[in-house]
C-alpha cells in the first residue's frame, strides 16, 4: 500500500520543508527522496506495505522461509563476520521451542549494537527468516525482553524502505511528521492542544485552511491508525475508512464535473412513427418486457432535456442487440446517423448483416466498414458517410479513423464495452455522437449498480423463458482431459456434434504451463481422424478468420480450436465447449465463453479444464459448475474477490482506491457515496489535492468503463 516510489513530486507549493521535521538533516532529506518523499504530505501517506499481528513469538522450527515472524531467543555467542563490512553474527538459543534449538542473526553496518548482545540476555527479533542449512536472520529489528516497546503485542508495521532507512528510524519520523502537525492521539481519538493539525497545516501553507469541519479533523486519526494501529479491528478500519474518503473524494469530483458539463441537448429527434411496433412487425418473434422497458427509456432518453447515457446490460442471449436495433432505428428514423462499434470484425459485420435484414424493409441505408474494407468499397463508403447517404454505419475501430468524416452524427452504439479502451468513447464523441448507449454481456452486480451506477442509467434485459439454454458444466482435472478429447471427437464424429476447444494462448510462452492452440494441436489432432477442423485466432488475416468462423456456422467443420476471440458475438450450432486451463480466465469471461453453445435451446455442455489450480481459482470454478445465471454469478464473483478493478478494463484483484491505492471492498464502496453526497465532507477535496497531490480529474472516465469483466 505504499506510495509509487516514482510518485510525482507534488509540493511545489509547500511552504514546510522536511528538514523542519524533527530527525530529518540533509542526509536524510536525500534517503526519503529516493523513496518518492518529498514533502510531508507525501510522508503522511508513504504507507506499510505489510502489517504483522505480533501476537506471542513464533518457534525458528516452524516458521516459513521469506516471511515475517516475531522470534525469541536467549544469546550464546557473538562474533565478527567481516570486517570491511561491518558485520558480526549472533547466535541466539530459541526461547520458544521445548528442544535446545539455535538459530543466527548476521548484522551489517551496526557495530554500535554489539555491546548489547551479553551472554545469556534475552532479545526479541523481528525479521524474515531464510533457511540455508542454518536459519538466519539478517538485520533484524531487536528489543532486549526487559526493556519491550515495541516488540510486544500489538500491530507491527513493516515498510517498503528498500534499505534506504531503518524500519524503527522511519517510524520515529512519521510520529515526529504527526507531531510538528500538532497531532497528539488520545483515547477519545480527539486532538490534544489549542491548535488542531488542519490549522496548523494552514499556518505552514500545506492547505487552503478554508470551510474545515470535523471530517478534516478525523483524517488526521485516520492517518495515525494506519501507520500506528493498536490492534488489527482499528488497523482494518482505518484503511477501509481512508479507502472511502479517497473514494468520495473522486466521486465528488465526478459529480462536479457532471454538473458543470455542458450536456444540455443541442441535437432533436423527433419522429411520428412508433418505432417500437415498427421493430416488432419486422423481427420474426415478439420482444420481451425487459426489452420493451428498456426501448421506452432510450425513447425517453432522446426525447429529454439532456445527452442519453445509458448502458444496456444483459447476460449471454438476452437480446440486447434488438434494443440497440431500436436505438439505431429511432435515431434514421428521425433523420440521424448513428455508429455502431464493435470490438472484432467478425462481430461488426455478423451485427450489420442481423440488422440489414430490418434496415431494408424499413428503408434505412446501412453500411459495414472495417481494416479489411477493400479500397474502392472504403472510398465509397466514407463519401457516403460525408454526404449524409449512410444513415447506419457498423464497424471496428475503423469507424475513428482519422479520415471518417460524418454528416450529422449523433447516436454511437459501443457493443462488448468492456472490450475497449475508455478513449472510444472520446473518439465517436469527438466525431460528433453526443448519445452513447453502451452494450455489456457481462451483467453488473447489483451491489455496484446502487452503489455507483445512480448516476449511470443501466438497462437491465432478461432472457425470454424460450431463450433459455441447457448447459452442464463440468471440472475436468489434467488427468482426465486425455478422456474429453476423446469424447469430443467421437461426439462430433458420431452424433454430428460441433465442439469449441478454447487455449488461453496462440503459442507456448517460456515458464508457463499452459495449453496454447499450437500446443494442443500439435498433441491432439491425431484424435480428430475423419474430422474438419480449423483454427482460429488474433494472428490470423479479416479473411482467414470470416472463413473459419463462416465455415463452423455453416457446419462445414466440426471443431473449431481458437483462444477467447470466440467469446463475443459467434452464433452457432455448437453443443460443446472445452476450456483449458480455465483457471486462467475470470468468471465473467467464463460465463460468456459458455454462451457460445446450446444457443438452440438443445442440451449443451461446458468443460472447464485445470492443470493445478489453487483454493482460491478452484472455488471460483465450482460456482461456474453450480451457477447459470449471468446476475448471480456477477455477485458471487463480487462476493469472492472485492468489487475488483471495476475502475478500468480488466479484473483482476482487489479494488485499488483511485489514488491511494488502498483495498476495498462493496461495504467501502456505499460508504463512499455517503461521503459523497455529504456537505461536511465538502472541504476534504481541497485537503486531498493540497496535502497528498490527489488528482481526482480523470474519475470520470474511469467510471463510465465500469463492467464486471475479466
Amino acid at each position: 500500500m505504499a506510495v509509487n516510489p516514482t510518485i510525482t513530486i507534488f509540493f511545489q507549493q509547500n511552504k514546510m520543508k522536511l528538514t523542519e521535521i524533527k530527525g530529518i538533516g540533509a542526509q536524510l532529506e536525500k534517503k526519503l527522496c529516493a523513496l518518492g518523499i518529498a514533502s510531508v504530505g507525501n510522508l503522511l501517506s508513504f504507507f506499510p506495505s505489510k502489517y504483522v499481528d505480533l501476537g506471542l513469538p513464533t518457534s525458528v522450527i516452524i516458521a516459513e522461509e521469506g516471511q515475517f515472524y516475531l522470534f525469541e531467543g536467549e544469546v550464546v555467542r557473538l562474533r565478527e563476520t567481516s570486517s570491511r563490512k561491518k558485520a558480526f553474527t549472533v547466535t541466539f538459543k530459541d526461547s520458544v521451542s521445548t528442544k535446545p534449538v539455535y538459530f543466527n542473526a548476521i548484522f551489517y553496518n551496526q557495530p554500535y549494537l554489539k555491546v548489547e548482545f551479553e551472554i545469556g540476555r534475552k532479545f526479541r527479533l523481528f525479521s524474515k527468516i531464510t533457511d540455508g542449512g542454518v536459519s538466519l536472520l539478517i538485520n533484524p529489528t531487536i528489543e532486549p525482553v526487559d526493556k519491550l516497546k515495541l516488540l510486544t503485542k500489538g500491530i507491527y508495521t513493516v515498510y517498503p524502505l528498500r534499505n534506504e532507512i531503518g524500519q524503527r528510524t522511519f517510524k520515529k519520523l512519521v510520529y515526529e511528521c504527526f507531531n510538528s502537525l500538532g497531532y497528539k492521539p488520545t483515547v477519545e481519538g480527539v486532538c490534544e492542544g489549542n491548535e488542531t493539525p488542519i490549522e496548523l497545516a494552514s499556518e505552514k501553507g500545506i492547505i487552503k485552511g478554508e470551510n474545515l469541519t470535523d471530517s478534516q479533523y478525523a483524517l488526521f486519526d485516520t492517518l495515525y491508525k494506519i501507520h500506528f494501529p493498536k490492534d488489527e479491528k482499528e488497523c482494518r478500519e482505518a484503511i477501509e475508512t481512508l479507502s472511502a474518503v479517497d473514494f468520495a473524494m473522486g466521486l465528488k469530483t465526478y459529480h462536479k464535473s457532471k454538473i458543470s458539463a455542458d450536456k444540455e441537448r443541442k441535437v432533436f429527434y423527433k419522429t411520428q412513427n412508433n418505432v417500437k411496433l415498427d421493430i416488432e412487425n419486422v423481427l420474426s418473434f415478439p420482444i420481451t418486457p425487459s426489452q420493451s422497458t428498456a426501448m421506452d427509456a432510450i425513447e425517453k432518453d432522446l426525447c429529454s432535456s439532456v445527452n442519453m447515457s445509458r448502458i444496456v446490460s444483459g447476460d449471454v442471449g438476452s437480446g440486447k442487440s434488438v434494443v440497440a436495433y431500436f436505438a439505431l432505428t429511432y435515431a434514421s428514423m428521425c433523420g440521424k446517423l448513428s455508429a455502431y462499434m464493435c470490438p472484432t470484425e467478425i462481430l461488426a459485420i455478423q451485427q450489420y448483416s442481423a440488422y440489414k435484414k430490418i434496415a431494408e424493409k424499413l428503408s434505412i441505408s446501412v453500411a459495414v466498414l472495417t481494416s479489411s474494407t477493400k479500397s474502392a468499397e472504403r472510398h465509397e463508403i466514407l463519401n457516403g458517410l460525408k454526404a449524409g447517404e449512410i444513415s447506419v454505419i457498423f464497424g471496428t475501430h475503423s469507424l475513428v479513423g482519422k479520415d471518417v468524416e460524418y454528416n450529422n452524427l449523433s447516436l454511437a452504439v459501443i457493443d462488448e464495452q468492456h472490450k475497449f479502451g475508455v478513449s472510444c468513447r472520446a473518439e465517436l464523441e469527438n466525431k460528433g455522437a453526443v448519445d452513447v448507449l453502451t452494450l455489456t454481456a457481462t451483467p453488473i452486480p447489483r451491489t455496484l449498480a446502487l452503489t455507483l451506477y445512480d448516476d449511470i442509467d443501466v438497462s437491465s434485459i432478461t432472457k425470454r423463458e424460450s431463450a433459455k439454454t441447457s448447459i452442464s458444466t463440468k471440472i475436468v482435472l489434467e488427468h482426465k482431459l486425455d478422456d474429453l478429447v476423446s469424447y469430443i471427437a467421437d461426439e462430433c464424429r458420431e452424433h454430428h456434434k460441433q465442439a469449441f476447444i478454447v487455449c488461453p494462448t496462440i503459442k507456448d510462452s517460456d515458464g508457463l504451463d499452459i495449453y496454447s492452440v499450437d500446443k494442443f494441436y500439435s498433441l491432439y489432432s491425431s484424435k480428430f481422424s475423419n474430422l474438419n477442423v480449423s483454427i482460429l485466432h488474433g494472428k490470423l488475416s479479416a479473411t482467414e478468420k470470416r472463413t473459419a468462423m463462416e465455415e463452423f456456422s455453416a457446419g462445414k467443420t466440426q471443431v473449431l480450436i481458437a483462444t477467447s476471440l470466440v467469446e463475443v458475438g459467434i452464433d452457432t450450432k455448437a453443443s460443446i465447449i472445452a476450456v483449458l486451463n480455465a483457471d486462467r480466465f475470470g468468471l465473467a469471461s467464463l460465463h460468456q465463453l459458455r454462451g457460445r453453445v446450446g444457443r438452440d435451446g438443445s442440451q449443451a455442455y461446458c468443460f472447464l479444464h485445470v492443470k493445478t489450480a489453487g483454493a482460491t481459482a478452484l472455488e471460483r470454478l465450482l460456482a461456474m459448475e453450480n451457477i447459470d445465471d449471468g446476475l448471480m454469478l456477477a455477485e458471487k464473483d463480487l462476493e469472492m474477490r472485492g468489487a475488483g478493478d471495476f475502475l478500468g478494463t480488466k479484473q483482476k484483484g482487489v479494488t485499488l482506491s483511485p489514488y491511494f491505492n488502498l483495498p476495498s471492498n462493496v461495504k467501502v464502496l456505499m460508504k463512499a457515496k455517503e461521503m459523497s453526497k455529504d456537505s461536511r465532507y465538502d472541504g476534504l477535496t481541497t485537503i486531498m489535492s493540497d496535502l497528498f497531490g490527489a488528482d481526482y480529474s480523470d474519475f470520470e472516465n474511469k467510471l463510465k468503463s465500469v463492467t464486471l469483466n475479466s
